[in-house]
């Protein structure tokens, strides 16, 4: 016999599940010492727990294999030994004692209990979210709507300014026309808002009067000095000037005179204007010149806030000379203004300069006029190089797809809208937005505007929206398909703040909207300023091609009456996207302003290719939408931003400072109905919306 060590258990490889037997079967060579030694080893391991099923026991002695006839339960190991088998269960023994029992018992209990509170109140709260969710109901704000029956006043920046646009129109007694009262406004900006006003400040707006529109636009000009330097010219006055000798009857210094004797005292900081402050503090700190940064500081150490004295130096006495002189001594080589001025610049340049204006004249045109539902309302906006042209396309579109049959969507539907038509509805708005951004490259030629606006490529663009949402909603077009000729066509406009400014004439019917346009904001860039006036101006240290601006003054008159029924004035491409889409609800759901400004909105990022949504749409229409339209991947503002096809959230910054059109007036509260062929009409009284871009969340308005 082997000398070899041999183990005592091994696992029983049978597949049988049957336990043939359980006693031991002892040869009858086998001795009683034997017996007894091997009767001994069985009941220790009956006394002890089993170890795991396939563990092996040794014995230092040497026993014989098993007979290969024994069968047993795959549970069950085998001991071998003597000519003998034993068969030993190896699953090890459990038992549960009375406490673990009560234990669990009672954790038992406290789970139930859990369950029936959690289902007691979260039942009602989840059904709550679920009606919410699924009703989809846009935000409405708390802002009161301030209504005027006979004239009123709008202006973005100070309400000092609104304040004085408006009893000069009431003190004239009717002498005064609306252009006087904007104009009015207009320097009075200048002195409350240099943010969104400065001398070398351009102007877009439409005046309508005697039934009549007109479009103006005097855009900034440049006066160059050599290869590499640039000074934004002076031409605010000579551009006012021109407008007030077309459209204006009182004095010239009637209307300057509320601006002078603000620039002469000072004015309390406005509520937009600390706003601004504190956005740009870091800038103005850092970046300006100490003549600059001593006008927008206290002792040039901290930022000026609400109701502290504002006030420019010497902007009173120039202000007061081109009240009493006109505004034409801006323009004389040797006169006393532009003389200061020169010498002021000339010392800190270290080299002579001098402005030309002569050329400077604003253009006063017809302006864009597109037609909606069937004649029956007329939209004006302004010539390019101003944005006016991107809106008319816009809504051009949206009017076609919303009386298309196949569109799945339904004019003034706004209160019976399923969640599925809604988010054609929205789905419609962002392609319109993206062909209608792809127009901003060609607004520079001016021959390609009658294309843009024709009924052939107005129907092209629809097919191609219908026909992709319809049949291909899964297809991910690439800004190539919208227009885009290449990726540096796919230009982010700047946005400079701008003053908007409102007027309606109730004795008249006369409405101006206007918007000031800047080639910069106040505090970025280089600045130049005058001490000696008080004028602060434009450096470009690169030269300065012809540009696009993202403004768009727009007006509604109803074709039958010839009277103006909304009046709006809008900056910043986001705010033309903002602009489109109150419209679109006024006009084609037949809602009331206030719930169509009050409504979140989407914005396209042509250069991203990004579309974005306002943080408080209701999320069952942005889930329909990415259901619906799989290309729409909805990401928040701080996930992957190289994603090329993607809807994100604006953040509250971006919400703020970007995005909102916010504070909206009207005149009195319009109803309009759905009548026989597709049309809307307004009531017969004669009654004027009016709504103002706001991006600081302020604006302010005067009336009676």
């Amino acid at each position: 016999m082997s000398s070899e060590k041999q183990p005592l258990l091994e696992p029983n490889r049978s597949e049988s599940n049957v336990l043939e037997t359980d006693e031991i079967e002892i040869p009858s060579n086998v001795s009683t010492k034997a017996h007894a030694a091997s009767t001994s080893i069985l009941a220790k391991i009956r006394r002890r727990q089993s170890p795991p099923y396939g563990t092996l026991i040794d014995q230092s002695s040497p026993l014989p294999a098993h007979s290969s006839s024994m069968s047993s339960s795959s549970k069950y190991g085998t001991i071998d030994g003597m000519k003998g088998s034993l068969l030993v269960d190896t699953f090890p023994k459990t038992h549960i004692t009375r406490k673990q029992f009560a234990i669990a018992f009672i954790a038992f209990l406290i789970f139930a209990a859990a369950v029936a509170v959690t289902l007691i109140l979260g039942l009602p709260r989840l059904d709550a979210k679920r009606s919410e969710y699924y009703a989809a109901k846009f935000y409405s704000s708390s802002n009161i709507e301030q209504i005027y029956s006979h004239h009123t006043v709008i202006v973005d920046g100070s309400p000092l300014c609104s304040e004085i646009g408006s009893n000069l129109l009431k003190q004239s007694n009717g002498t005064a026309t609306a252009m006087d009262v904007a104009l009015s406004a207009l320097f009075c900006s200048l002195v409350t808002s240099p943010h969104l006003t400065r001398f070398d400040s351009g102007i877009v707006g439409i005046y309508h009067r005697n039934g009549s529109a007109y479009s103006f636009q005097s855009l900034p000009s440049l006066t160059s000095f050599d290869a590499n330097v640039s000074i934004s010219n002076p031409s605010l006055f000579r551009s006012a000037r021109l407008l007030h000798q077309r459209f204006g009857r009182l004095q010239w210094s009637q209307v300057m005179e509320p601006s002078v004797q603000l620039a002469i005292t000072g004015i309390p900081v406005s509520e937009s204007f600390s706003k601004v402050l504190k956005h740009y503090k870091s800038e103005i700190m850092k970046q300006l010149s100490d003549d600059l940064q001593k006008l927008f500081t206290v002792n040039s150490s901290k930022i000026l806030d609400v109701d502290d004295l504002f006030r420019i130096p010497s902007l009173g006495q120039t202000l007061s000379f081109i009240s009493m002189n006109g505004s034409n001594v801006l323009e004389q080589s040797n006169g006393t203004i532009q003389t200061l001025l020169i010498d002021d610049l000339s010392e800190q340049l270290n080299q002579p300069i001098s402005f030309d204006l002569s050329e400077h004249v604003p253009r006063i045109e017809a302006p864009i006029q597109i037609t909606m539902l069937n004649n029956s309302l007329k939209l004006f906006t302004t010539q390019p190089p101003s944005s006016g042209l991107v809106l008319g396309q816009m809504m051009s579109i949206l009017e076609r797809v919303v009386l298309n049959n196949e569109s799945m969507i339904k004019l003034c539907n706004d209160d019976n809208r399923t969640l599925k038509e809604g988010a054609y509805e929205f789905h419609y708005i962002i392609e319109a937005l993206k062909f209608a951004y792809a127009t901003y490259p060609q607004l520079l030629n001016v021959s390609s505007i009658e294309t843009i606006l024709s009924e052939s490529s107005i129907d092209s663009i629809v097919e191609k929206i219908l026909d992709s949402s319809i049949n291909n909603p899964d297809i991910v077009h690439e800004p190539e398909y919208y227009g885009f000729p290449n990726k540096e066509s796919r230009i982010r406009l700047d946005s400079p703040l701008s003053e908007k400014i409102i007027v309606y004439d109730g004795n008249n019917g006369d409405v101006v909207t206007l918007s000031t346009i800047s080639r910069t904001n106040l505090f970025s860039g280089s600045k130049r300023f005058s001490p000696s006036t008080g004028i602060i101006l434009d450096q470009f240290n690169d030269p300065i091609g012809p540009q696009v601006y993202p403004t768009s003054p727009v007006m509604i008159e109803d074709f039958h009456l010839g009277r103006i029924r909304l009046a709006s004035s809008v900056s910043g491409t986001e705010s033309i996207a903002a602009l489109a889409q109150v419209l679109y609800k006024i006009i084609f759901n037949c809602q009331e302003l206030k719930s169509a400004t009050d409504e979140s909105r989407f914005y396209y990022d042509p250069k991203e290719d990004h579309v974005r949504y306002e943080r408080k749409f209701p999320q069952a229409y942005i889930d329909m939408l990415m259901q619906m339209f799989s290309h729409y991947n909805l990401k928040t503002i701080k996930n992957d931003r190289s994603s090329v096809h993607t809807v994100y959230r604006l953040d509250q910054r971006h919400d703020h400072l970007k995005s909102n059109s916010s504070s909206k007036r009207r005149t009195k509260s319009t109803t309009m109905t759905n009548v026989t062929n597709s049309t809307l009409q307004f009531d017969t009284l004669f009654q004027l919306i009016t709504m103002i871009d706001f991006r600081q969340k302020n604006g302010y308005s005067n009336g009676d």
